[in-house]
């Protein structure tokens, strides 16, 4: 590919929200020879072979059974790419030189030729401060486990697989961010519900009780405090996206003592600075597998910073879960403790 000129197609729920980055695409020498809308994915669109790769522009809300489709049977690469990173960039231009050698890393690495080496897009940085793991000890010393599970795009299919493989009466209770459009909480809440035997809430001002699934709201910023308490705050969850993975993980690190977190599909990087709270207070952070994503970016920036201590499918998460969860409650139980 170094004398041949990258050759694209973007696909969009909305074209014209991808105008701004087929212009800078093709402003760096791209040829964007097609913008396909997202319903109109089909058999043919799959089958296309003179194109080198589909980049798909997503919003956190555009995911469609088209894009499931393409993903299963397109036969050229497919990088799905988070629509909002362009604008939250003080140097597009940069930004978008970096895109355009992960695109030509892709198919190079797609191709049946010995290619001409091509500069690995940058990764995100370990921090420079080194992870102090279990330098903090969490301030209640909690009744039950208690696990924070943080998805984004591909979620809801990545978090029914994991609940409908965990045993029924798990002892442990769940907090779950999930990016999501606030429109979208009671239809997700009634998916939960269809694919767990633990009790579904919405995230309000209360107390964790074992054995429950607590989603948290889009609009509201929840808080758990010292002494095991959701609070609901009037202010703005921290991150761009909503609700923030990352405020869950520090507020559950810092104020249960026996925790983890689960990070599964999702583009952005919302998670990893939660994950390093996680480790510095001894909890530990699981991520979904690459190859079982819809989209592995959110947890591969929490493996490649370094906070991640185990990653499998949802399937593997969960038998691993619940052998943690035993010995957890054994030597809880064995401690003279009750579960509630």
């Amino acid at each position: 590919m170094a004398d041949e000129v990258l050759r694209i197609g973007i696909v969009s729920a909305r074209p014209e929200a991808s105008e701004p980055l087929c212009l800078l695409l093709q402003r760096h020498g791209v040829d964007v020879a097609v913008q396909q809308s997202l319903a109109a994915i089909d058999d043919a669109v799959c089958r296309r072979t003179d194109l080198h790769v589909w980049l798909v522009d997503l919003d956190e809300d555009d995911w469609h059974e088209g894009l499931d489709h393409l993903l299963d049977t397109a036969e050229i690469p497919v990088f799905i790419n988070e629509q909002f990173a362009l604008q939250r960039q003080s140097h597009p231009d940069f930004w978008v030189k970096k895109l355009i050698v992960r695109l030509g890393e892709l198919v190079l690495e797609e191709s049946d030729v010995t290619p001409t080496p091509v500069p690995r897009a940058a990764r995100p940085e370990v921090p420079a401060e080194p992870l102090r793991v279990a330098s903090r000890k969490p301030d209640f010393k909690a009744p039950f486990p208690l696990w924070v599970l943080g998805a984004s795009l591909g979620g809801p299919a990545a978090l029914k697989r994991f609940l409908q493989a965990l045993p029924d009466g798990i002892p442990a209770s769940f907090i779950l961010a999930q990016h999501i459009d606030a429109s979208f909480v009671p239809v997700l809440c009634t998916i939960l519900e269809d694919y767990s035997t633990l009790r579904v809430r919405t995230g309000t001002s209360g107390p964790v009780r074992p054995g429950e699934l607590i989603l948290m709201p889009v609009e509201q910023r929840v808080r758990l405090i010292p002494g095991g308490t959701l609070v609901v705050v009037e202010e703005p969850w921290s991150g761009p996206y909503a609700p923030a993975i990352d405020d869950i993980m520090e507020d559950v690190a810092a104020h249960w003592s026996v925790a983890g977190g689960i990070i599964f599909s999702g583009m952005g990087g919302d998670g990893t600075r939660g994950a390093r709270a996680m480790r510095e207070y001894g909890h530990p952070v699981w991520s979904q597998s690459p190859e079982s994503c819809a989209c592995s970016a959110m947890p591969d920036e929490a493996a490649d910073a370094g906070y991640v201590t185990m990653r499998g499918d949802p399937e593997f998460l969960a038998r691993a879960l619940q052998h943690t969860l035993t010995n957890a409650v054994g030597a809880t139980q064995e401690a003279g403790r009750s579960w509630g």
